[in-house]
């Protein structure tokens, strides 16, 4: 198995990936959490509906739970996103280094060619 810069390189580029694909899993999850507040909120309206007596109490409630039900999901998908950015980031910059590193030997190497010729 190749150890040098070439085979870091192609390492590199699969953790973005990967990253990436974990980015997007994340968004996904964020955009079911908005669907799913939407729903509580559709869900609260009904449940005010049929207990008009007690509106403002049960409004109240449903607001409270849905809020911190949302707040909470939300926070930890910005928190996920965020990480795998900076996962990214990260990749972006190794495979730049990783890429120059090959390239530098490369050069090397066709000097060494021309050198022998």
């Amino acid at each position: 198995m190749r150890t040098g810069p070439c085979s870091r390189a192609s390492r590199t580029p699969s953790a973005a990936l990967t990253a990436l694909a974990d980015i997007e899993r994340q968004e996904a999850a964020a955009r079911l959490a908005r669907e799913e507040f939407r729903r509580l909120e559709k869900r609260r309206d009904e449940v005010v509906r049929c207990f008009a007596c007690s509106a403002n109490d049960a409004h109240a409630v449903m607001v409270s739970m849905t809020v911190l039900l949302c707040t909470n999901k939300i926070s930890e998908s910005q928190r996920e996103l965020l990480q795998a950015r900076e996962m990214i980031d990260e990749a972006h910059r190794s495979l730049s280094s990783s890429l120059e590193e090959a390239l530098e030997i490369c050069q090397v190497v066709m000097l060494m060619k021309i050198a022998r010729e």
